[in-house]
């Protein structure tokens, strides 16, 4: 009997990606427009370099730089999953639930260090997954460590993602005194890059800023998040619960480097979450990084179930994400 669920018919035709795309498209600049409150954030270490080379103030060119790198991120997801087979069947589910949820996230929208540190993960992923057992993994470590580095450049506290890298390797096989050494030149190496830049512009109070940033923290104050972020928050966490179970499950149908990557993925959601919570103040940043690991622990889900339960589970979802794309859209017109 043919499956035509539309959980499935979602997961497994090729056609999904490129409309999501366009959906993604429309609703990223309908919210640009309509908010009316568009405000470009930029790291310290992007700001210095655009003061020389960008205009800014153009939100339609600005806006448009942050769905590319969307864009751009999404791909380099899907060739994640295509290089490590994370997911058993041919989908291109990963690249639809992060842009999917990206376009329903309308605080994600502005141009802010949350979009370069989806990259820089993502990155970080794919080369400490290519670690895997391998005898000699200095160069994968060294670039999952490079791309850490140069993630604390936009958000410093993307440093403390060096704990859990460190726990990838243990998992992962890959962790040798040359590893730990390589991972440690790999995390320099940006910094040396900005040292130079630093001494050319004259400019040494950004690394005394980047250094006191590692250190500070802000008290705990959701009075800081929007109801749009808060229902983000707890719409993927509700996902995450229910692609633990069904990974604990049936994790037996799956190879053993496969669990493992799985496992590393939970881990590290856990840890951002838990960060999330304790850290309100970075909600950008923070869960910018959540949703990456979401959507490929959430589009492990929905591609390998097939029932009416799951079904519905997809469709609630989708409506609860229409509904938080909505709020902050029609905002301005209901205190009008």
């Amino acid at each position: 009997m043919r499956n035509t669920r539309f959980q499935n018919k979602v997961a497994t035709r090729g056609s999904s990606f490129p409309i999501v795309i366009i959906i993604t498209t429309l609703i990223w600049y309908v919210s640009i427009l309509l908010t009316g409150d568009y405000k470009a954030v930029y790291s310290p270490f992007i700001e210095n370099i655009l003061e020389m080379v960008w205009p800014k103030g153009n939100v339609w060119v600005e806006g448009g730089i942050g769905l590319l790198f969307s864009v751009l991120t999404a791909y380099t997801i899907l060739e994640l999953h295509n290089t490590f087979s994370l997911i058993r069947i041919r989908s291109t589910m990963v690249g639809v639930v992060f842009l999917w949820c990206m376009g329903c996230c309308s605080f994600l929208h502005v141009m802010q260090p949350g979009i370069f540190l989806q990259l820089c993960f993502v990155a970080l992923l794919f080369s400490l997954f290519a670690s895997y057992q391998q005898i000699e993994p200095v160069k994968q470590i060294c670039f999952a460590f490079f791309f850490c580095g140069l993630g604390s450049l936009f958000s410093p506290k993307f440093i403390y993602l060096v704990p859990l890298l460190l726990l990838g390797m243990i998992q992962f096989q890959s962790f040798t005194i040359r590893t730990f050494f390589a991972g440690a030149i790999g995390l320099v190496i940006p910094y040396s890059f900005w040292a130079v830049f630093l001494l050319y512009s004259q400019n040494f109070d950004l690394m005394t800023n980047q250094l006191t940033e590692w250190t500070s923290f802000s008290p705990i104050d959701y009075s800081l998040l929007s109801i749009d972020q808060i229902a983000a928050f707890c719409l993927l966490t509700l996902i995450t619960i229910f692609s633990a179970g069904h990974f604990m499950a049936n994790s037996f149908q799956d190879k053993i480097r496969i669990r493992s990557y799985f496992s590393f993925l939970f881990i590290a959601d856990l840890a951002v979450g838990t960060s999330i919570i304790l850290q309100p103040s970075m909600f950008n940043e923070l869960f910018s990084v959540y949703l990456v690991i979401n959507s490929i622990t959430g589009a492990h889900l929905f591609a390998l179930t097939n029932s009416k339960v799951t079904n519905l589970f997809f469709i609630v979802c989708i409506v609860l994400s229409i509904l938080i794309a909505i709020v902050p859209i029609w905002m301005p017109f209901i205190n009008f």
